[in-house]
């Protein structure tokens, strides 16, 4: 059975527990946990230190758990199985007060990013290391402390595989390098100002979004059907990819509009890529309003226009017709 970390007093009665004796929550003083435990809605809790030894922790809803120090996923030997899995809203902050330490995955232990964010100054895996599943949610960037190897392994195979729901690192106004390989299904999104630099041998399949900042591929890196999408915002404002990008396939960029994009312009012009492009690349709005007319694309840079989609056309789109979105094959090698 999962403990249950109740917020107010009457479900603390109801359950016969409360935050203050959850294995979750010893604000001072480190705690081992052996069991199933859980945090709910919109429970919250903290602790300085946390080896999950045994059993699943949880974390879900818009719950949130914040280590002041540092938190152990594994053992370093033995049958036990300790499991972590975020998922929902949830917020894990580790290390808050130090930059110092790491979520430390060692072995049999197992991280389940589902959804959520968790706040970390880096990783590290012990060998032999434990699992860090990335199939949706968050890593959010809590310092530059280990920017230069932001998931460290101490020996073996630094592989990490990317879920088909892919995951979102943001970089949190930090330079961050990843020098691990990441493979798999899914993709992901680059958000936050700084610049995140992937600098592994990536084959990963998913499509990339940059929301903000720089995502720099300094190995380069092989797309054959990955989808691309750039968020713009007003005057050329964007995110940027950097490192040398080879087309193999048929690869969309996809412009993706801020809340506050001024529509009202003759043309726009956005610097979205930095590095050396081999292939082709098509363009294409994500808004379904709009369709884009390239008026040129060279050293990564695109001058286009907007048009707005006739309303034929937008009930075209509605029922799943074609010829909705306008899309300009370029050339870029």
């Amino acid at each position: 059975m999962k403990t249950k970390i109740a917020i107010f007093a009457l479900l603390a009665a109801t359950t016969g527990l409360h935050a203050q004796t959850s294995p979750l929550h010893s604000p001072g003083n480190q705690v081992n946990i052996t069991a199933d435990a859980a945090l709910e809605g919109t429970e919250t809790a903290t602790v300085r230190r946390a080896y999950i030894d045994n059993g699943t922790v949880t974390l879900s809803g818009s719950s949130s758990w914040t280590l002041t120090d540092a938190l152990y996923v594994g053992t370093t030997s033995g049958p036990n199985r300790g499991t972590l899995t975020i998922q929902d809203n949830a917020l894990l902050v580790d290390a808050r007060d130090n930059t110092i330490n790491r979520t430390t995955m060692r072995a049999f232990g197992t991280l389940n990013l589902l959804g959520g964010t968790l706040v970390t100054n880096g990783f590290y895996f012990q060998s032999p290391p434990g699992t860090l599943n990335l199939n949706g949610g968050t890593i959010r960037a809590a310092s530059a402390a280990y920017s230069s190897n932001f998931f460290q392994f101490f020996s073996g195979s630094s592989d990490l595989a990317i879920g088909k729901n892919g995951f979102t690192f943001d970089t949190n106004g930090f330079n961050i390098t990843a020098q691990n390989k990441f493979t798999g299904d899914g993709g992901i999104t680059k958000t936050g100002a700084g610049t995140l630099t992937m600098s592994g041998a990536n084959t990963f399949k998913g499509d990339i979004a940059v929301r903000q900042g720089t995502l720099n591929f300094s190995n380069g890196f092989t797309l054959s059907d990955n989808d691309i999408i750039f968020t713009l915002n007003n005057n050329g404002i964007c995110g940027k990819i950097a490192g040398k990008l080879t087309f193999t396939g048929e690869t969309t960029v996809y412009l993706d509009f801020a809340t506050d994009f001024d529509f009202s312009l003759n043309d726009y012009t956005y610097q979205l890529f930095t590095g050396n492009l081999i292939g082709d690349l098509n363009f294409a709005s994500s808004d379904p309003h709009w369709t884009v007319n390239v008026l040129s694309f060279g050293g990564g840079t695109l001058k286009f226009e907007l048009n707005a989609v006739p309303e034929p056309s937008t009930c075209l789109l509605l029922l799943g017709g074609a010829g909705a979105l306008a899309l300009r094959r370029r050339r870029v090698a």
